[in-house]
Formats: structure tokens, C-alpha cells, sequence
């Protein structure tokens, strides 16, 4: 079963009103915005994991890899619109925030710290989201024809 981890990302608040007014003219246009920029922070999350994994990357479930993570076709009606992010791979919420180890027996022999990959990663992308989201609304404007 996949691990879902919640992200909100801020920008600000003129560029999101103009996103939800585009969102409620033209939702398919701004939920494939929306999911075009789910794409880039999963790219963001698979550089952080390649960095700080040990792993040579070619396991089936390599947090490594960006088809490790999938991102949902919009969701939600106008400016409810969102996408989930979310890690294919059982073993994710263990590496990220981190776990007991224990023996066969229970014993507890220490703790595995958490990499928090995906939370640096979207820590370092919510200061660029403003800037994405108005080429978001540009690109969109332009291509309905309203600029």
C-alpha cells in the first residue's frame, strides 16, 4: 500500500485568487497546471533521495526513481482542485521519517533516523511556487486567448 504525505504549498495570495478565478473558467486548463507542477516537485523529491540514499538506485521500488512516486490526475471541481503526490513503495514513511530497529525478538537495538527527503524538498520549492504559479497563470491566459 502507498504512503500518501500531505504537502501544502503557499505562494501569494493575488496569484492564487487569479488561479482560482481561472479555475473556476477553465478547470481542465488549471488542473493540468496543477499536475505539470506536481511533476517538477517529484523530480525535486527524486534528486533529494539520490542524494541522501545509500542504495545504488536500481531496486524495483528505488525511492530513487521518479516512477517510485505517482502524481493523480486532478481532483476535486474549480478552485478545489488538487493532486495527490504520492510514494509507490511500502518501505517510504520509514525511510523519510524514520523507525525502530529491532531484532527478530523485538528487542529494540536503536533508530534509523529520517532522510525527510520529501519534506526538504518541499520546503526548498514553496519560496519558487509563486514564481511557477504566475507562468502557470500566464501560460494559461495566453493559450485561452484572454491576454
Amino acid at each position: 500500500m502507498a504512503d500518501t504525505v500531505e504537502v501544502t504549498v503557499r505562494g501569494a495570495d493575488e496569484v492564487v485568487e487569479s488561479l482560482k478565478d481561472l479555475a473556476r473558467r477553465y478547470p481542465d486548463s488549471a488542473g493540468n497546471a496543477l499536475r505539470k507542477e506536481a511533476r517538477v516537485l517529484r523530480g525535486r523529491i527524486t534528486q533529494k533521495a539520490s542524494a541522501r540514499l545509500n542504495s545504488d538506485g536500481t531496486s524495483k521500488v528505488s525511492l530513487k526513481k521518479d516512477t517510485s512516486y505517482s502524481v493523480s490526475q486532478p481532483k476535486g471541481y474549480s478552485e478545489g482542485q488538487y493532486v495527490d503526490l504520492s510514494a509507490k513503495s511500502p518501505h517510504f514513511h520509514l525511510v523519510e521519517r524514520g523507525h525502530r530497529v529491532t531484532n527478530k525478538q523485538g528487542r529494540v537495538l536503536g533508530h534509523a533516523e529520517g532522510r525527510y527527503f520529501m519534506k526538504d524538498a518541499v520546503d526548498e520549492y514553496e519560496p519558487e511556487f509563486e514564481d511557477a504559479a504566475e507562468r502557470m497563470l500566464d501560460d494559461l491566459l495566453k493559450r485561452e486567448g484572454l491576454i
